[in-house]
């Protein structure tokens, strides 16, 4: 299938044509291919002055999507394009990605409007609802012997498994931190609102990398030019937006997203939308489905748990820093406004990962400190953990941990020398 890219020139419009392969994926809107042939563009990251190459596909729109939204869509893409983020990945670190749009497509020159070239996620990435869930091993091993989770599907959801103890692993927070980090820099340009943010709208790589795609349905608006979202998922809407008419609905603020996040975090971190009970004493008045919890503030675990019966999983809210579970009060039960933004997020979860005391105020342990056996041998060192030798580096940096079988810092014995700086356990990095 050709495609036609426009391009404008100091004012000259030209065309180039794109040869796109087989369909990658497909969904309500439209197909997204693969480019045949050269598929890389390379980009200058001025924050570190290097070259990064990124890779790029199709999105095609469907014509029954395109019957009903072809010319907004086509204005909305010419502005997004003219109104571009100044980083839409984090360069070398490769840990975010903006699959944001950069050329619009049509099926010949100056012919009708078919779609957009946009930024690949980054790669090996999977749909992060994968982990933002807590089914039990037993369907997604099934899945996989059935052929229908690969490798790296099945490799990412054995690594974030929740643990027994019900405290999350490292791996989550740094997932959390990761997605704040994306949406604090959307919202920092005060030209975006994602509107649709939810865990199929992201991939997840096995260090946690995120990539925000469907990034042509968020709202953009620039002075008087404002092009809105023309989605939005219910389970993921706050309760201004549930109460409004459908008019109302029509433009989004901040505030939105702010509750967006705070569920997809809430899901991360315990396994289910926090807005998933059954009522005690069968209230109707209360509702039976999340859209209507979320419409009469019914947060699981705030100031009515007592009325609920709840799933296991939010029991993992408790085993949270109270830092944490302060911002999921906030988010859930205060106004709009008080919620917590996604700076807050960001340096929060930024605090936990390094272990910070200011974020606890209890017997909390620091996610990357080590818990080691009370019935440990009084002949091992205290400070050394049992699966390390003695003669190991224990404040030393990662300098040769890419050719060692255990991490320096907590122990964690691997099969074969580890071929990453990246430690599973700890999070800790060789610096």
């Amino acid at each position: 299938m050709l495609a036609y890219l426009k391009k404008i020139n100091n004012g000259a419009v030209s065309f180039t044509s794109i040869q796109l392969g087989d369909a990658m994926s497909s969904g309500g809107e439209g197909t997204v291919y693969p480019i045949v042939g050269n598929d890389s563009w390379k980009e200058h990251f001025i924050p570190t002055k290097t070259v990064v190459t990124k890779r790029v596909c199709a999105k095609i729109y469907s014509a029954d999507h395109l019957r009903k939204h072809g010319k907004q869509l086509e204005n909305k893409l010419n502005f997004m394009i003219r109104h571009r983020p100044e980083h839409l990945h984090d360069g070398p670190a490769n840990m975010i990605q903006i699959c944001y749009p950069f050329g619009i497509l049509y099926d010949k020159p100056n012919g009708h409007f078919l779609g957009m070239l946009m930024y690949l996620g980054l790669d090996d990435s999977v749909s992060m609802s994968i982990i933002a869930n807590d089914k039990a091993e037993a369907y997604y091993k099934r899945l996989h012997q059935m052929g229908k989770l690969n490798k790296t599907e099945w490799d990412i959801y054995k690594k974030y498994q929740f643990p027994p103890n019900g405290q999350p692993l490292a791996a989550r927070y740094i997932i959390v931190h990761n997605i704040a980090s994306l949406v604090q820099y959307m919202h920092s340009t005060g030209k975006y609102v994602v509107a649709d943010m939810k865990p199929e709208n992201m991939l997840i790589t096995i260090k946690g990398g995120i990539s925000l795609v469907d990034v042509d349905s968020i709202q953009v608006s620039c002075g008087h030019e404002k092009y809105p979202s023309l989605v939005s998922t219910f389970d993921y809407a706050p309760p201004e937006f549930h109460k409004k008419n459908s008019a109302q609905k029509k433009f989004k603020d901040v505030y939105f997203d702010l509750f967006s996040i705070a569920v997809i975090f809430y899901k991360i971190l315990t396994g289910t939308h926090p807005f998933c009970y059954s009522v005690k004493n069968g209230d109707i008045n209360v509702g039976t489905s999340v859209p209507e919890h979320i419409k009469n503030g019914g947060f699981a675990c705030g100031k009515n748990r007592n009325n609920y019966h709840l799933l296991p999983q939010h029991k993992r809210f408790d085993n949270l820093p109270l830092a944490i579970q302060d911002l999921f009060k906030r988010a859930f039960e205060g106004s709009s406004k008080t919620r917590p933004t996604a700076l807050e997020w960001k340096n929060t979860m930024a605090a936990i990962i390094k272990g910070s005391p200011k974020t606890s105020r209890h017997n909390y342990r620091p996610i990357a400190q080590k818990i080691l056996p009370k019935n440990m041998p009084k002949s091992v060192p205290q400070n050394v953990p049992q699966n390390v030798p003695q003669n190991a580096p224990q404040n030393a940096p990662h300098k040769n941990f890419r050719w060692k079988k255990y991490c320096p810092f907590c122990g964690t014995r691997y099969s074969n020398p580890v071929s990453s700086n990246f430690c599973s356990r700890c999070s800790k990095k060789r610096e």
